[in-house]
């Protein structure tokens, strides 16, 4: 085994069975590759380990080397000797002399392990062939900044060190980065200046180029953090149901040089609610003077507050903004009312379903106010009221419909479910009728003789009233027929009395109907049997 340091690199991918031959079922298991290379090691070898298990026994181990990546073809392979345990249980190891010159950095190494059973399963790992990299003499001026001074000049140098015993070199003409847009180029000599500007921490970088690592220093430069001053309310109206978005606006201020000025560009998070229940919630960015108006979907409540921080230059900061009364949004489903068209003077039946969402759960004892208006926009009356049953059912009675309108249903909901009011319905309401004293006579009658069928048309506001003027339908239905003939239309007189004479021809039943209007329901359908002889 080659003598370790600080600056040895393994690199391990683990594998099972994979890339077996579909024709044969490797039993090699736990397959572990290690490449392990000693950077600062004058020869460069690259100590690849493998252990793996089989109950048939490792025959061989052989790997390939890629580069630049896994798919490249292999530029040469290297043949693994089992240096502990047993094929069936043991650690196969093998070394290779790396060429910086040809393949620096990232090499692949893809390994092949053979049963006994004929099969074989396969595993990658690589390893990072470069030369280490320094940034040395680094100076920052000023050391100490803050959000109104935040400007810095570094200066350094980038070095490489190609073995342990050798002097690190200048790396000459690298790219320097600085964080955020700065950047600058380095001199034949290594060294480098650029300007940081609002970045905290103030870093130098220099990104693995040719043969050299990549390397990066957090400079010595520390902040003045200021105070800042936060301000935050709910603007949305409380209740709301789950899931609606809740607005919540302020401002956040800082203390600088000059006194209070904005403080753009700071994270925000929303805290609702505490303990095991909070929940934070990104609002995103203060706007360039400070302000923000945030959304997000509210899902429980509890107080809320906002938080701004992550801002190096500036001390975190917290407002309280509000409480939120979140509720379980409500549903009413299956609304109806009957009868419809109403009938004057005669309560209405309203029935339905009070549910919570999301998947309708039935609300137990909820009270329900029935409410009417005969625009359906304003003047809304309560006309009746219950209770939910045990599944959300409801079926409430209102009052006398004495008038064309609007009905709904309106619940008021509590602390855990919305409040709610349905859909209008229109009922158009109607006066009753009915047909007495209904008659087809005489009773039997010869046959070819005159029969007379009558009866009187009546009409129900407040009271009940003769039905004039009328037009009320007669039918006939012979003997053993299930079918309605109509024989005639006749008026009603004033006295609401109708009359017509027939020849009678066969046994049979009369009925007679009158079927409605804009104003009138259907009367009912009295009927007479006559027996013709």
């Amino acid at each position: 085994m080659r003598r370790k340091s600080s600056f040895l690199v393994a690199a391990v991918l683990v594998a099972s069975t994979a890339f077996v031959p579909a024709a044969a079922r490797a039993d090699a298991t736990d397959i572990k590759l290690t490449a392990s290379l000693d950077r600062l090691a004058p020869d460069r070898v690259v100590v690849l380990t493998l252990t793996a298990k089989s109950a048939s026994g490792v025959t061989d181990v052989t790997a390939s080397l890629h580069y630049p990546n896994t798919a490249s073809a292999t530029y040469d392979t290297v043949r693994f000797t089992r240096v502990a345990g047993t094929d069936q249980d043991g650690t196969w190891q093998a070394e290779y002399r790396t060429d910086i010159v040809r393949h620096p950095r990232a090499n692949y190494v893809n390994a092949q392990v053979k049963t006994a059973d004929g099969a074989t399963a396969s595993t990658l790992a690589k390893f990072n062939d470069c030369y280490e990299t320094s940034i040395t003499d680094l100076v920052t001026q000023p050391s100490v900044i803050d959000a109104d001074h935040s400007d810095v000049t570094v200066h350094g140098r980038l070095m490489a060190q190609k073995s342990r015993e050798a002097t690190p070199e200048p790396v000459p003409n690298a790219k320097i980065y600085g964080g955020g847009t700065s950047t600058t180029q380095a001199g034949p000599d290594g060294s480098f200046t650029f300007t940081s500007q609002g970045q905290f921490p103030v870093t130098a970088s220099y990104t693995a180029d040719g043969p050299n690592c990549a390397t990066g220093q957090v400079t010595g430069v520390t902040v003045a953090k200021q105070a800042t001053e936060l301000s935050a309310r709910v603007t949305t109206a409380q209740p709301v149901a789950t899931g609606t978005d809740v607005e919540v606006q302020g401002k956040l201020l800082r203390h600088g040089a000059t006194g209070l000025v904005p403080a753009p560009g700071v994270q925000l998070t929303a805290v609702v609610g505490s303990g095991a229940t909070m929940e934070n919630i990104p609002l995103g960015p203060t706007a360039a003077d400070g302000t923000f108006t945030s959304q997000f979907a509210a899902d429980r409540p509890g107080p809320l507050a906002v938080v701004a921080s992550g801002d190096p230059f500036l001390e975190d900061a917290r407002a309280a903004a509000g409480t939120l009364d979140v509720r379980r949004p409500t549903v009413i489903t299956g609304l109806k009312l009957t009868p419809n068209p109403g009938r004057y003077g005669q309560p209405l039946s309203i029935s339905g379903r009070l549910g919570a969402l999301p998947g309708a759960l039935a609300i137990e004892s909820a009270p329900l106010v029935a409410e009417f208006s005969t625009n359906g926009k304003t003047g809304w009356a309560a006309a009746g009221s219950g209770k939910t049953t045990s599944n959300g059912l409801f079926s409430l009675n209102s009052g006398a419909a004495k008038q064309d309108g609007y009905w709904r249903v309106r619940y008021a909901g509590n602390s855990a479910y919305m409040a709610l009011t349905s859909n209008p319905v229109y009922v158009d309401v109607r006066y009753g009728t009915s047909i007495a004293s209904f008659n087809a006579s005489p009773e039997p009658v010869a046959k070819g003789k005159t029969i007379t069928v009558k009866g009187q048309l009546f009409r129900y506001l407040d009271k009940k009233l003769p039905g004039p003027g009328a037009s009320v339908y007669l039918y006939f239905q012979p003997k053993g027929s299930s079918i309605w003939t109509q024989v005639a239309v006749v008026k009603t007189a004033s006295s609401g009395w109708f009359s017509k004479t027939f020849k009678a021809s066969q046994d049979g039943t009369w009925m007679a109907a009158y079927k409605g209007s804009s104003a009138y329901l259907a009367s009912n359908k009295p009927t007479d049997y006559v027996d013709v002889r």
